[in-house]
């Protein structure tokens, strides 16, 4: 993978070491230790900043942890560099660092590589050649892992590699029993029986051994220990395949002089019993962690407990699948018999009583009809006695409720009871429940492929839609691949597309009486009438998740009624609840609920429906905003829309209180309305709903979003014929036009169109308003005269209104303009001023960017130690306020002031949290301007190679995006890096950049000159 000269090894079985060249590296520092072994534990993987923070601080964070992060990280790298380890030992990433380093170079991976060598020679048939490989994989442990760091993560981390020591173990001595010596292995099993006395399998390795040494005595008190131990501590008896070898030992049973550990227990038993599990399918997929989850709980059962474990999940999702498919791998351990009886809870048949179930069952244990009770209570005593000289696995499918199921459990221990219902069974007491899940798309590719043949493979964009149109339910999945087995002359994008309508797969999955739509209309069936109508209207609403809110709006009852509701059809699996009071529908539940809808609601009705949710959502978005601090926005926005009273007044309560955390909560449900309301006819709500959005979406950096909804919006009020809200979806669409790049001169067009409006409506609040955003606009575009000039204009309208909120917002916005000018006197004072304003008219937001800008300007001044205090203030001003925007700002800001003064290590930290805010909120060119001033920061540490990539990024994003000036930058920054290794270099790219900055008249084309000006005299080599 990686080449490094010279005997490098990092070690962490056991103490970390550290050596290079045959020469150690000690290192002192407990946090250098910690943050090299999280690196090592994530070798050549990038392990994020906050993930090791919380190793190295657990959990006690220093302030600004990402600084005091970068700083370790900077020690430890000269520290591996004195000690003649090269500098990409450690990689910075923008998301956090890696260690980049080969299998050879680190003893766990190494051991690793040699357990799977291991591991794959055993499965060939080479047993002497595994055995030599896991003994040279165990021959790297010095000792535990990680030892002397104490830090939580990494004692979490020693315990599991501890584990995958002691299985290697396991594994190595299993072979070594097969190839003899085992008189050799018992002091080394009876060490690792005492280092771990848990370990069930260790004791039986341990037992086998002294049997074959001839030491018989010896192994059965090793037995009696272990028990004596597990029944104290514990307070249970080993498990059936230590119980199983002691007696087989007891009977010197000759055949445990051959084979291995863990076929000793798989070659007697007492008598199958009665076997009535139906078959498991050849095709089974996936489920590994669910089935290991029912292995490990059935452990559980010894001569004392029974376990219940309680699977439900969705209609199709493979229950009765898993529940067999666990019964069949668990038989051994229930020799007396393994039951199975369907109990028709969801079925045409009515659900079966325990009186019946209790009549079938008996019969499968063998009990003659005559001997069978006729009175329920006396089945049940006739059925639990049978049950206490037995030791049975029951399976009780397509259970009804924990009453129907309470009869038929086993009351004394050694019995398993598997238990699947659509439900949740939270009326029986003492189960362990589990939900399945369906299935990932890699596992329903391959039930696909397992069922249809090599042709899923062969067209795989086709098959992946067919698996999702499926919803990766496993009964879909398994009638889809059926309908291809079954059709060899089609291909699979034949389905595909007759499977495109979201309600396909209700007409064109069934096989024979297996039928998709007939599983879920079982379900739907057994609902409550209340039940019933929830779901059809929830399978109206248009967003992927929803709140009790939503659902009383659309059903029109009380928040009380409709959490009832949800209640029922969550218990039933029809709704599910990925996060407490938030519910989402499967898609192919959605798409039955709206089968549902149309053929039991008139379309009036449904259209009613939808109706009553806009308006809610339209409402509460209202509401919400009224907690967002600009006193100019809300103005606005009253202005904007002229509302009626809300249809369910009772709702808004919440959104009100919320505010802009309502709206984050909402954001995809709100996005998912506005289309819609477009998409189906209601455009009043399609463009007032954006509109209400428009505040929070701007803050947040959520400019995607606004071009999404504000398209539709633009649209809605064309077909209205509303000029007037054409001229403001065509405003606020401009404003994310403006900021996400790309469409510069499509945010001026849409301006321009809204000024023109406004001059002939006679508007001259809304005139200056879009006069102001046309500044902001030009700005971004990189036409500086043109904003200079617009500027000047907007400044002198705007003073004629006797409007103060707007006047503050004026001068804020010229100061900032001015700033990106490079008039930093002329920027200063309207700063200043608008400062002054926004505080008289108690605009918060307004006063964070005045103070960010107020800080902008004295850095570029000089006034380093004023500015940093403006800033940091600024930036709280604007977290306070949730503005990403500005947040992003400052904190780049402080960046560059720490670069100023030396302070790289804090400066990086201020340049990734502000990375991260541009990125979260999708603003490209904020981003860009990150990356180039990270890169200059990186170039300043010394750190050449990093700052190279992160201007390359930032050249590559600004082109994408046509952000001219951030392109000059990149190139400047290029150069920059490049003007000691290559002038020639740094010259073409300092000259691509002047050529730029020039054509766009940017005042950082004077700073490109005298750099060029100074490399052209710089002696050359």
């Amino acid at each position: 993978m990686f080449q490094y000269g010279g005997d490098v090894r990092l070690e962490i079985l056991g103490p970390i070491r550290v050596s290079a060249m045959g020469q150690e590296t000690v290192l002192n520092a407990a946090r250098e230790r910690t943050l090299l072994a999280n690196l090592l534990l994530h070798a050549n993987h990038t392990v994020p900043i906050d993930r090791l923070v919380d190793a190295l601080w657990d959990g006690d964070e220093p302030r600004n942890p990402r600084e005091q992060l970068h700083s370790c990280v900077s020690r430890l790298r000269r520290r591996l560099a004195r000690g003649g380890f090269p500098n990409h030992v450690i990689i910075t990433d923008p998301d956090g660092y890696r260690s980049q380093v080969d299998v050879e170079m680190v003893d766990l991976l190494e051991f690793r590589s040699m357990v799977s060598e291991a591991r794959t020679a055993t499965q060939a048939g080479h047993p002497v050649e595994a055995r030599d490989r896991y003994r040279a994989a165990l021959a790297l442990w010095r000792g535990p892992a990680l030892a002397g760091i104490e830090h939580q993560a990494a004692r979490r981390a020693a315990t599991s590699l501890e584990e995958e020591r002691v299985q290697a173990s396991i594994e190595c001595i299993d072979l070594e029993l097969t190839l003899g010596g085992a008189g050799e292995l018992v002091g080394e099993l009876t060490s690792l029986v005492d280092q771990h006395p848990y370990w069930e399998k260790l004791h039986a390795g341990l037992m086998l051994a002294l049997y074959r040494a001839d030491r018989q005595a010896d192994a059965l008190a090793a037995y009696q220990r272990v028990r004596r131990m597990l029944v104290d501590e514990l307070g249970q008896e080993p498990g059936p395949e230590l119980r199983d070898l002691h007696q087989r030992i007891l009977t010197s049973d000759g055949s445990l002089l051959h084979g291995t550990v863990r076929s000793s227990a798989a070659d007697v038993g007492s008598p199958a019993g009665n076997q009535c599990l139906p078959r498991t399918v050849d095709d089974f997929t996936g489920r590994e962690s669910d089935l290991r989850w029912l292995l490990e709980t059935a452990a559980e059962v010894d001569s004392y407990a029974s376990p219940v474990l309680a699977i439900d999940g969705m209609p199709g999702v493979g229950k009765t699948t898993l529940a067999v498919r666990a019964a069949h791998l668990l038989r051994p351990d229930f020799p007396d018999g393994q039951l199975f009886i369907d109990l028709r809870g969801h079925s045409d048949d009515p659900p079966l009583d325990p009186s019946a179930a209790l009549s079938a069952l008996l019969g499968q244990l063998g009990v003659p009809g005559g001997q069978i009770p006729a009175d329920l209570e006396e089945r049940v005593a006739r059925w639990r006695t049978e049950l206490t000289i037995r030791r049975v696995l029951l399976v009780l499918d397509n259970a009804a409720s924990g009453a129907q199921v309470a009869p038929l459990l086993p009351t004394s221990g050694g019995c398993l009871t598997l238990v699947t219902s659509r439900r949740r069974l939270l009326d029986l007491e003492g189960a362990h429940p589990r939900s399945v899940e369906i299935l990932d798309p890699e596992e329903a590719l391959t039930l696909l492929e397992r069922i249809a043949g090599t042709r899923v493979r062969a067209e795989p964009a086709d098959a992946a839609e067919v698996a999702k149109r499926c919803g990766y339910l496993p009964l879909a999945l398994r009638l889809a691949a059926t309908r291809l087995a079954h059709r060899p002359r089609w291909q699979v994008r034949d389905l595909a597309s007759r499977l495109a309508d979201p309600t396909a797969p209700f007409t064109e999955l069934s096989t024979g009486d297996r039928t998709l739509a007939g599983a879920f209309a079982l379900s739907y069936a057994h609902l409550s009438p209340d039940g019933q109508r929830t779901l059809r209207m929830a399978g109206l609403h248009p967003a992927d998740t929803f709140d009790v809110h939503a659902t009383a709006a659309v059903t029109s009852t009380s928040l009380g009624h409709a959490r009832r509701a949800l209640d029922e059809l969550v218990d039933a699996h029809l709704v599910e609840e990925p996060q407490p009071a938030r519910f989402r529908l499967h898609d192919l539940v959605r798409a039955f609920a709206s089968v549902a809808a149309g053929t039991t609601d008139p379309q009036p009705d449904r259209r009613a429906a939808i109706g009553r949710l806009l308006d809610y959502y339209l409402h509460a978005a209202v509401a919400a905003n009224a907690s967002l601090d600009s006193q100019m926005s809300r103005r606005f926005l009253r202005r904007d829309l002229t509302l009626g009273a809300p249809d369910r007044p009772d709702l808004l309560e919440a959104p009100a209180k919320q505010g802009a955390g309502w709206f984050e909560a909402e954001r995809p449900t709100l996005l998912a309305a506005v289309s819609c309301a477009a998409t189906q006819g209601h455009w009043r709500y399609a463009w007032q709903l954006a509109r209400a959005m428009w505040r929070f979406l701007s803050r947040r950096g959520y400019v995607a979003d606004i071009i999404d909804t504000h398209r539709y919006g633009l649209a809605a009020v064309e077909r209205l014929g509303d000029a007037d809200a054409v001229a403001t979806m065509r405003s606020c669409l401009a404003f994310a036009y403006a900021r996400t790049g790309c469409h510069y001169n499509e945010a001026i067009r849409h301006l321009l169109a809204a000024l023109e409006h406004h001059k002939t409506t006679g508007d001259r609040t809304n005139e200056v308003r879009i006069r102001w955003n046309l500044v902001i606009a030009y700005v971004h575009a990189g036409r500086y005269r043109t904003a200079a000039d617009e500027c000047e204009r907007s400044l002198t309208l705007v003073r004629r209104l006797s409007d103060t909120a707007a006047l503050a917002t004026a001068t804020v916005n010229a100061g900032f303009v001015y700033l990106t000018l490079g008039r930093l006197t002329q920027a200063l004072r309207h700063s200043r001023n608008g400062l002054l304003l926004a505080r008289e008219v108690g605009d918060n937001q307004l006063v964070a960017v005045a103070i960010g800008n107020v800080g902008a300007i004295r850095a570029r001044q000089g006034h380093y130690e004023p500015a940093a205090r403006l800033l940091r203030a600024g930036c709280w001003a604007a977290q306070r306020t949730s503005d990403r925007y500005v947040q992003a700002e400052t904190l780049n800001e402080l960046g560059r002031i720490d670069r100023a003064l030396g302070s790289y290590d804090r400066a990086v930290g201020r340049h990734r949290e502000a990375l991260g805010l541009t990125r979260e909120a999708g603003l490209r060119q904020d981003e860009c301007t990150v990356y180039y001033e990270l890169g200059r920061t990186m170039h300043a540490a010394g750190d050449t190679a990093a700052a190279l990539e992160l201007h390359r990024r930032a050249l590559a994003g600004s082109r994408q995006i046509q952000f001219r000036a951030g392109e000059a930058r990149a190139l400047s920054g290029t150069a920059e890096c490049l003007r000691e290794s290559d002038p020639a270099a740094a010259r073409r790219h300092w000259q691509q950049a002047l050529q730029l900055l020039r054509e766009l008249d940017h005042p950082e084309q004077h700073e490109v000159e005298r750099e060029l000006a100074a490399l052209a005299v710089e002696p050359q080599e």
